[in-house]
């Protein structure tokens, strides 16, 4: 597990089923970002839930453009991204009340390349590299690159799209980031200008 920022036995402490932070929350109205990312391995039809304990304005979801996809009844597909890595999809969802749940799925999606012939009914499903990787969630760094909790006053589950550059930009600093391209001490300080660029930009939006 990595977090944006410090982690596990610094901030954050590890607790049955999760983390703790330690951070204090101050009284009156505001606003808390937190970004953390692990892996899970992943197959045709993975499921994932989570439960949130604190009530969400906003989730983003962006995940590779070829060769996966999320589907889900609360999910709500925001169009595509343009990434160092290619276009990449986004989906939103929330508002989410204090306890309610998110649940999507991941599946195969086919890139939109030529035309193919359809296989047999008995033939083996083709191999994709994107659906043999890991799926890093939450941050989605992985196959799914990045995920981002926006804790700020209630907004429409869209994604701008002004804001979308942002996107884009901090998505590819993650991913030059883990391939290491970057020296971590210049990855957090773009990425926290990026941040405060992106935040800034959302609430010019919802006021």
């Amino acid at each position: 597990m990595g977090f944006d920022g410090p982690g596990l036995g610094e901030r954050f402490l590890e607790w049955e089923g999760g983390f703790a932070d330690t951070e204090p929350v101050p009284p009156g109205t505001v606003t808390s970002e937190v970004l953390f990312r692990y892996e899970l391995p992943y197959r045709d039809g993975f499921q994932v839930e989570r439960v949130f304990e604190v009530p969400v304005a906003s989730v983003v979801l962006v995940v590779p453009g070829e060769g996966v996809a999320l589907e889900g009844p609360a999910l709500t597909p925001a169009g595509t991204v343009d990434t160092q890595m290619g276009l990449a999809l986004s989906y939103t969802a929330g508002p989410l009340a204090a306890g309610e749940s998110l649940a999507f799925t991941l599946v195969a999606e086919p890139a939109a390349t030529a035309p193919v012939s359809l296989p047999s009914a008995t033939a083996p499903p083709a191999h994709s590299t994107a659906r043999e990787t890991a799926v890093g969630l939450v941050a989605l760094a992985a196959a799914v690159m990045v995920a981002y909790l926006l804790w700020r006053p209630a907004a429409p589950p869209t994604v701008p799209p002004t804001a979308r550059p942002l996107v884009e930009a901090i998505a590819a600093l993650d991913e030059s980031f883990e391939a290491g391209e970057i020296q971590e001490g210049a990855y957090r300080a773009e990425r926290e200008k990026l941040k405060r660029r992106l935040r800034r930009l959302l609430e010019r939006g919802s006021g």
